[in-house]
């Protein structure tokens, strides 16, 4: 609501009567002379209320008009309630049978321009007014004499008792200052406005009415509950109350900056005019102490418009108005002293919105907490948070711009140029959970085109699945990363995420960022992009569009490629069907990967780029590929004919790369990988071919579900090496049998399922190509290795440090099938050698199973020296923190009340076992019931008054043959005929050691 607006509905609540119809009471500039007040018309109306002028209390001739010094706020505790109502929780006011109050009154009517004076002065106006005696406030307003000018002026004397006041209709009321007006209920048909109310902790109940109720300087321990469908509540100067509830209207007029509560409080609609506009808070809702049910309620939001800011380095902000909250240790504090602001930290519910998501969305700007040293935002469900770079999730959406669509912006970001003003900010939450609340709520009330970007602060929360929200059609998610502009890198920061759902008819694209999990699960429908996405994890998917991808392992249903983008595999790839576009994909498997390729198809194109797949080589360490399927790489026009465009197997020296710092070479998980898209050659795959030495390998498989002369139709197997003359040649590699006819010379080269192959030489002799023979070999088969990353490890139990590196023994099993250590899978195990830590054990497959699966455990942490642990019905407090020989002693029983207690020699702590070697100060004080207690073979200490005052100890039995120090008083106040048992070898020395410690002399020490 804008300010004009405010200041007409102002003046047309507090304007009444006929006579003064159209006026604006609350309009005029205030002076404290006898200067007169103008009035306005409410339509060119621009300040709300009038400015209250300060000055100092001054007794009236009389007496009566005075400002007496603020009494303190009380402090008396308002009882919490678990949630709030727009309904009075108690019994409304029965007005016909309640006793009323009454006192003496003096009234009258007096001009519009006074009636403005006495809302903003200390001075009483100079008017002859009427006393009515021992009567109430109503009967007082209704004896008014003379001519009714719709204002009026009550000064209230020596009342009594609570009073439900009726205001009559079309009068304004001002009720001159008082500490005795005692308030049970106001029904205003008029407009009235009190100076101070007597109320100390009695509510106030505002009922149905056409008027408004008003109150300047309130202090009252007593709730303001509304009752009425329409309540009008306009607080002057700053107020106190115990709480606030079922008011539909709430007013912060002029000279209120805060609103102090002490209890519980809700608000509906909220009007601010207190003719703030240099602060962006323009009213403080201060609280009393820190409880959740103290947090206000808001069910309505509010426009309070926006204005201009300076900060302290002169740079200027539009910000909108809103509502600060403080909490407060005590309103009661000594003279003086400033009252103590609390910091209740973060994640905590500072304000609750019970309104709808699209309401709460605007209420985000216009709310903020304030702390010693710290200032919160609130989030959807009001809980503070305090952004920063790193924790936030910026909400940006696209939108049309120089031609381009939403959507056409939306598939640029990240692929190619797009227009600057094509992404806007719209807003920063906590977590991708409430960006997705925000993102719907937003797109409901703005009608948007629909397509957003996240951007997620590393230390953001990832909460939940990922997807796209109701009414969003499209969703990028780009992680935290640091761009190097030195090396021209984007260094990733990784972010954890379990899932990812995408709804039929949607779009998700993770783009620029690294993912760190165990598993990711991508379900839906919809289309599931990854852009420039790292995934140091297990991926499984129906359907994915890869536009540069590092994945660990991918096992999905169909892969789509339309950018000729990267994909690399560093562990394992599977997928049953691709479908590439004509750009030149590349498919990357690191050293030690497995390629698991079914059916390829690549679009027509005239371009001779297709599919390139490289197979990474370190040292004996080689990536492996496979086809499971049949290869269409479609046809290309050269020179009049038509040829296969050919998919290309070629091999990468990683060793070699990795030595002139390729960054393509790195382990495609590491903050600065990137992928070959440099103008220099030296950082490109293709810059690193493996020199095949005459090696007998595996130049792939191609299995039983393909058609074999369609694979070795459609691959070509390229490799490098060197001739005669050292130079570097790249060949062609095929089969031997399939050119048996063609040259002479070679030979079929079947060895079982092995098809061994060669090379074409064009280099040796000039316009003649000839055929040589090498050991490297084609795989025909029906097997493929299988990828252990969907393995089921057996869960392990929090392990104990001793001393040594924690390797507990797991079962690992498969699709139900249960599989062998050494034959199936070798055991490695990381960060397992230190006490408190998380370690992994991580199972890496073998023979016919490849990849890795993890999951961590525990080690417990050695309880540490000076805490307090709980043991069966006894408290230890650690004297000597180790995994072995660690000692506590017994610090105190569980419950006071036990009858009877064994000291152990050894108790187990967090899985660690300690030596009970001490009996602790005061340990089993004043239990009076305690009746026996035996006391274990490790203790070496009694301490002081560690049995004092435990009346029906009758029976204490010392097995420790090595206590050698006992406090004093340790057993003052036992029973006078408890026996003390020692050790036989012990009774000379121990008598000795615990005589005098409290007990009388007819406590006996035996044997």
């Amino acid at each position: 609501m804008k300010k004009k607006q405010i200041a007409v509905l102002l003046a047309a609540l507090l304007s009444v009567s006929t006579a003064v119809e159209g006026t604006a009471v609350m309009g005029a500039e205030f002076s404290s002379g006898e200067e007169t007040v103008e009035t306005m018309d409410p339509s060119s109306a621009e300040e709300v209320v009038p400015e209250i002028a300060e000055t100092e209390n001054e007794e009236a001739a009389e007496g009566i008009w005075i400002s007496e010094e603020e009494e303190e706020f009380g402090t008396d505790e308002i009882p919490e309630v678990d949630e709030f109502t727009s309904e009075d929780t108690e019994e409304l006011t029965d007005v016909a049978g309640a006793e009323q109050g009454t006192g003496s009154y003096e009234v009258a009517y007096i001009t519009e321009e006074q009636y403005n004076h006495c809302l903003q002065s200390e001075e009483r106006p100079e008017i002859e007014m009427k006393m009515v005696e021992d009567t109430t406030l109503s009967n007082a307003l209704n004896s008014i004499e003379g001519a009714n000018t719709g204002y009026c002026l009550v000064v209230p004397h020596d009342l009594s008792g609570e009073e439900d006041i009726v205001v009559p209709a079309g009068l304004n009321v001002f009720v001159g200052y008082s500490e005795d007006v005692k308030i049970r209920s106001i029904t205003p048909n008029g407009n009235i406005i009190f100076w101070g109310v007597g109320n100390e902790t009695e509510s106030i109940e505002i009922k149905e009415g056409q008027g408004t109720v008003g109150f300047r300087q309130l202090y009252t321990s007593g709730d303001i509950k509304g009752s009425g469908s329409n309540d009008t509540v306009v607080f002057y100067e700053d107020a106190f109350a115990g709480g606030i509830s079922g008011v539909e209207n709430v007013h912060f007029g002029k000279g209120c900056r805060s609103f102090n509560i002490k209890g519980t409080s809700e608000f509906y609609n909220l009007y601010n005019d207190t003719g703030c506009t240099d602060e962006t808070w323009a009213v403080w809702l201060q609280i009393e102490g820190y409880s959740e049910k103290k947090a206000p309620v808001f069910h309505k939001t509010f426009d309070w418009g926006s204005g201009e800011f300076e900060d302290e380095n002169g740079e200027h902000r539009i910000d909108e108005y809103g509502i600060g909250i403080q909490y407060i240790e005590s309103f009661d504090v000594k003279e003086g002293e400033d009252w103590k602001q609390l910091d209740i930290g973060q994640n905590k519910v500072a304000a609750k919105f019970a309104m709808s998501d699209v309401d709460i969305t605007e209420m985000l700007d216009r709310t903020g907490v304030a702390a010693p040293e710290n200032w919160y935002q609130l989030d959807m469900e009001g809980k503070t948070w305090s952004p920063n770079e790193e924790n936030i999730i910026i909400i940006d959406k696209f939108q049309a711009c120089e031609g381009m669509s939403a959507q056409e912006v939306f598939e640029a970001h990240g692929k190619g140029e797009y227009p600057e003003g094509g992404c806007e900010e719209i807003g920063i939450v906590p977590s991708t959970a409430m960006a997705e609340r925000y993102m719907t709520a937003y797109q409901k009330k703005n009608q948007a085109e629909g397509y957003y970007l996240l951007h997620i602060g590393e230390k953001a929360k990832i909460s939940g699945t990922l997807t796209v929200p109701e009414g969003v059609n499209a969703l990028k998610v780009e992680g935290p990363n640091r761009y190097d502009e030195s090396t021209n890198t984007a260094h990733f920061i990784p972010v954890n995420i379990s899932s990812v759902n995408v709804p039929a008819g949607k779009k998700l694209s993770l783009m620029g960022i690294l993912v760190k999990s165990n598993t990711l699960m991508f379900t839906g429908a919809g289309e599931a992009e990854l852009l420039n996405a790292r995934l140091n994890t297990n991926v499984k998917a129906d359907k994915l569009q890869i536009t540069d991808a590092a994945v660990k392992s991918l096992d999905c249903k169909e892969l789509v490629d339309v950018l000729g983008g990267r994909l690399i595999i560093s562990e394992y790839l599977k997928f049953d069907k691709a479908f590439l576009g004509p750009e030149g994909m590349v498919i990357y498997g690191q050293p030690g990967a497995y390629l698991n390729m079914g059916e390829i198809k690549i679009t027509e194109s005239d371009s001779e780029d297709a599919l390139t797949i490289y197979v990474g080589v370190n040292g004996k360490k080689r990536a492996q590929a496979y086809f499971g399927g049949n290869v269409d790489s479609g046809k290309v026009v050269y020179e009049g004919k038509e040829y296969s465009r050919l998919v290309g197997l070629r091999q990468f020296d990683e060793k070699a790369a990795r030595s002139a710092g390729a960054l393509c070479a790195k382990d495609c998980f590491d903050e600065s990988y990137n992928y070959d898209w440099y103008d220099d050659e030296t950082e490109n795959w293709w810059s690193y071919p493996c020199q095949y030495k005459g090696e007998k390998i595996n130049l792939a498989t191609i299995g039983s579900t393909a058609d074999a002369e369609n694979v070795m139709e459609e691959v070509a197997a390229i490799l490098s090496l060197q001739d005669d003359k050292g130079e570097t040649r790249i060949c062609r590699v095929e089969p031997r049998y399939k050119y048996l006819e063609e040259y002479k010379n070679l030979t079929d080269g079947i060895e079982g399922n092995k098809r061994l192959a060669f090379y074409f030489d064009w280099w040796s002799e000039e316009g003649e190509q000839k055929a040589v023979e090498i050991p490297a070999y084609f795989e025909f088969t029906g097997k493929n290795l299988e990828s252990i990353a969907s393995a089921q490890i057996s869960d392990i139990k929090t392990q104990v440090y001793a001393g040594k590196a924690v390797t507990p023994s797991v079962t690992v099993t498969l699709n139900g099938k249960k599989l062998k250590k050494g034959t199936d899978y070798t055991v490695s195990y990381a960060n397992n050698t230190k006490a408190g830590s998380t370690a992994s054990v991580i199972i890496t497959g073998k023979g016919q199973y490849v990849g890795t699966v993890s999951k961590e455990y525990k080690i417990a942490a050695i309880p540490a020296k000076g805490k307090v642990y709980t043991s069966g019905n006894l408290k230890y407090k650690v004297t000597r923190s180790a995994y072995k020989d660690g000692t506590v002693n017994v610090y105190a029983p569980v419950k006071k009340t036990l009858t009877s207690v064994s000291v152990p020699a050894t108790v187990k702590i967090n899985g660690y076992t300690f030596q009970v070697t001490a009996i602790g100060n005061k340990a089993f004080a004043g239990c009076t019931k305690l009746k026996s207690v035996k006391i274990g073979a490790k203790v070496t200490t009694i301490g002081k008054e560690a049995f004092s005052g435990c009346k029906s100890l009758t029976s204490i039995t010392i097995s420790s043959n090595v206590l050698k120090a006992v406090g004093s008083s340790a057993f003052k106040g036992i029973s006078a005929k408890a026996v003390i048992k020692v050790p036989a070898a012990k009774l000379s020395a121990y008598r000795k050691l615990l005589k005098g410690k409290g007990q009388k002399n007819s406590v006996k020490i035996t044997k």
